[in-house]
């Protein structure tokens, strides 16, 4: 490890390197170190290359990006990625593995959920700045780091071809969510071509958000690999899943699971406050739309991974994603049936 953690920092001496939780893709840690004579803290990340099969095509977009938001009048911190000795931002071992790192943002944190509903107004905000900053990016310029990653179509089509091949014990496990799913998707199924295409994080939730610590502000948007192009309104989507639900995505106690308006509106406002002015009037009017698309999307894949035997998303227990995949329809749900009419079905 320090052999990897010198090729990035070559006069630095490791004092303390330990892992950091609640990444679900890649291994990260945060490594501290003295460089002549001063303390310091970076994080060093191991890419997951079976998410991210071209690693180098996510460190391009993320160099494209910086670039560009280095070139606004960005409020928010921009972590760069760190170069090496031979001027590169992503280096191979010698088992194939990939590693980068980033500068560690002092006296910050992140969060699973919410600490309080002061804090759904700030990341919409923020968010929404992020979005601000790159809305006049040229999306032709970046790669494709997982194809499909928010086709809702796709990610169903997947799920059919699943059903054909589980099996039948967790099947009949999961009838009654397989059929819940099969209709939410008839039903409340939606595409976007009509809106603008963007560049979009794609990966919006909570916990690639940094907080100062005392100000409780939102200081930096974090995560960018699955920045491609994509839809503000499912941006939004995201946002909503993972900070409107009144328990955690992991939660198998239904009855702590619902939809939770307050938080929402408090997102919308904080995510306006920043996108307002140059937003269309159809993305405007598609932002409850984006998290019906994006909460039915995790369902179908949280349950398909299931039948799947567990295949993409890791399992503490033998029903684990199933619960998920009960969650999010359980969520869906719930905030269908208290805002029916913010649904404009097109």
């Amino acid at each position: 490890m320090e052999k990897i953690i010198n090729q990035f920092l070559p006069k630095a001496i490791v004092l303390k390197n330990e892992i950091l939780s609640g990444g679900l893709i890649h291994q990260t840690r945060k490594v501290t170190v003295e460089e002549e004579g001063i303390s310091k803290a970076y994080v060093l990340q191991q890419f997951n290359a079976n998410t991210f099969k071209e690693p180098y095509k996510v460190m391009k977009n993320l160099s494209l990006v910086q670039k560009h938001l280095s070139q606004q009048d960005y409020p928010l911190e921009l972590p760069q990625a760190i170069e090496t000795i031979k001027s590169k931002n992503l280096i191979e071992d010698d088992d194939g593995n990939f590693w980068r790192m980033f500068p560690f943002l002092k006296n910050s944190t992140s969060y699973d959920i919410p600490p309080n509903d002061d804090y759904l107004f700030e990341a919409g905000k923020a968010y929404g700045l992020f979005l601000t900053g790159l809305k006049d990016f040229d999306v032709e310029a970046l790669e494709i780091t997982i194809p499909n990653f928010h086709n809702l179509a796709q990610r169903f089509q997947t799920f059919l071809e699943i059903l054909k091949i589980a099996s039948p014990s967790r099947k009949e496990k999961a009838a009654k969510e397989i059929e819940q799913t099969l209709a939410f998707y008839h039903k409340f199924s939606i595409e976007f071509s009509n809106l603008p295409l963007r560049a979009v994080h794609n990966d919006s939730k909570l916990s690639n958000l940094l907080f100062d610590k005392d100000s409780q502000a939102c200081v930096a948007v974090i995560d960018l690999d699955t920045l491609m192009p994509g839809y503000v309104v499912t941006d939004f989507g995201d946002m909503v899943r993972g900070m409107c639900n009144t328990s955690s995505e992991d939660e198998a106690d239904l009855s702590k699971v619902s939809f939770d308006s307050k938080r929402y509106d408090l997102l919308e406002k904080g995510f306006l406050s920043a996108t307002g002015d140059w937003l269309t009037k159809e993305e405007k009017d598609n932002l409850f739309n984006g998290a019906i698309y994006i909460i039915l999307e995790q369902a179908i894949r949280f349950l398909g991974d299931y039948l799947n035997n567990d295949q993409y998303y890791s399992a503490k227990y033998p029903e684990h994603n199933f619960d998920r995949g009960r969650n999010q329809l359980c969520l869906l749900e719930d905030m269908i049936l208290v805002n029916t009419s913010k649904f404009i079905n097109r």
